[in-house]
């Protein structure tokens, strides 16, 4: 069960940060979009 865990925590922090990283690309082009309209 212990092992479990510890193997989910990594793709759980993956994910995480794959969804920021996601959040901020987005962010980006929609600053890069406003700016340039």
């Amino acid at each position: 069960m212990k092992k479990f865990i510890k193997k989910n925590k990594k793709k759980i922090k993956k994910a995480m940060k794959l969804g920021k990283d996601i959040i901020n690309v987005v962010g980006n082009a929609i600053r890069i979009f406003t700016f340039f309209s």
